[in-house]
């Protein structure tokens, strides 16, 4: 058995050239497949929560104000009043993505 492992380790060896090459095209296909559903997630996410919603609205004025939160008990208060406005329960199952759902 060690000589079969021995063996199929030597056969399975690449050159420096060869691994990069492996390393860039999977590299580029894992960034490909990240970019392709990230833009579906959010488009859906997106046209759930438009700001043509209660819902939307809250969202978008959330994240505006988030970044500028002084504190983490202002930021859970801002979270609160904010979450707090609109039909959340509408938008449950209304999109394909369980994301969006969540």
């Amino acid at each position: 058995m060690p000589a079969l492992s021995a063996q199929l380790f030597s056969d399975a060896a690449v050159g420096e050239s060869e691994s990069e090459a492996v390393q860039r095209t999977a590299l580029a296909l894992a960034r490909s497949q990240r970019t392709a559903l990230s833009h579906r997630w959010i488009d859906r996410f997106l046209q759930q929560y438009g700001l043509h919603t209660a819902e939307g609205v809250a969202l978008l004025t959330l994240a505006e104000a988030y970044l500028r939160i002084p504190d983490g008990a202002t930021a859970a208060r801002l979270i609160a009043e904010k979450l707090s406005d609109g039909n959340w329960r509408s938008h449950r199952g209304a999109s394909d993505s369980w994301r969006v759902n969540g």
